[in-house]
């Protein structure tokens, strides 16, 4: 399996597994049965379009709906909606914080999805084209490393931030502005890297 497949299983089965310790009741499980279906589809449509090279311009955008679940589930589970609708709470208060965190998980996931699709859209036309396959995968999984490495860099900066907001009290802003920034950094790096590398 190419090393973005692998990473991208393994952040996103990590975060199921924190989805499942955190929710409290049926809301939660619902929304991590459906975060793992919906990843479990778009790993599938990655691999299928890998193997046989098919709709190479015509990528899906199911990976992008990963992050509607968690988000739900902090909605239904803080704030004012969650005062009102308390037996619609899906992640338990305690797990609140570790949860918020672990959001960082899909989105990397989706980034490795990328990276891989991307790749593929690549590698693929090359060796049509009559290019060395050995040499063209070699370089493909290199540019792949480079892509999963600034991730990787970038979530890890980008989560100390949002930890660090949220342990200071002086600035502490609360968890859903400490997400949008976050967000704004992961993307801003991330958009970045790819301009000056295209």
């Amino acid at each position: 399996m190419r090393i973005a497949l692998a990473s991208s299983l393994f952040a996103s089965l990590l975060f199921f597994f924190i989805f499942l310790l955190s929710a409290v009741s049926n809301l939660g499980y619902i929304l991590a049965s459906l975060f793992i279906v919906l990843f479990i589809l778009s790993l599938y449509l990655s691999i299928k379009i890998d193997k046989d090279g098919s709709n190479l311009q015509r990528f899906s955008r199911i990976k992008f709906f990963l992050f509607l679940f968690p988000i739900l589930a902090l909605i239904f589970s803080s704030g004012y909606l969650a005062r009102y609708t308390s037996s619609f709470i899906a992640i338990s208060p305690s797990s609140e914080g570790l949860f918020s965190l672990s959001i960082i998980l899909p989105e990397f996931s989706v980034l490795c999805l990328i990276a891989e699709e991307t790749a593929t859209r690549i590698k693929i036309p090359m060796i049509r084209a009559g290019y060395d396959s050995p040499e063209v995968e070699t370089e493909i999984n290199r540019f792949t490393k480079h892509i999963i490495s600034i991730g990787a860099v970038s979530l890890l900066i980008s989560a100390g931030f949002i930890f660090l907001l949220i342990i200071t009290p002086e600035i502490d802003i609360g968890i859903f502005p400490a997400i949008i920034i976050f967000l704004i950094v992961y993307m801003a790096v991330i958009f970045n890297f790819l301009r000056k590398n295209a």
